[in-house]
């Protein structure tokens, strides 16, 4: 009976020692994994200052970027405004065309008729 009580405990010891192991390989792993993740943690927080520098760096060339927009927007109304202007202006030489065309005719047959006759 002694003997089987020793036996029994140092089952229970070999039990207990095996998942102490276990254990402490968890937490070793588990340790790993934790700074792994710190790694990555600290790789994004560096790719997050790179991003802001880049956009720090990038934003005057923006605003010059949307400084040239307007600038070409008031540049188009513009050209908008001198293209109708030059329509109205070609259309109104046409017209100066045909009456001066007419007034040469009617001259023109004026004196063809003052002469004939």
């Amino acid at each position: 009976m002694y003997q089987q009580r020793q036996l029994q405990r140092q089952a229970q010891q070999q039990l207990l020692d095996n998942e102490v192991a276990f254990n402490e390989q968890l937490i070793a792993e588990r340790e790993q994994d934790i700074v792994e993740i710190e790694r990555g943690i600290v790789e994004v927080n560096e790719i997050f200052r790179d991003l802001g520098t880049i956009v720090t760096e990038q934003t005057p060339l923006f605003d010059n970027i949307e400084s040239n927009v307007h600038i070409v927007d008031t540049h188009i109304e513009n050209a908008v405004g001198e293209l109708d202007q030059a329509d109205h202006y070609h259309r109104q030489s046409r017209k100066n065309a045909l009456y001066l065309m007419l007034i040469v005719i009617f001259v023109g047959t004026v004196l063809i008729i003052a002469n004939s006759g």
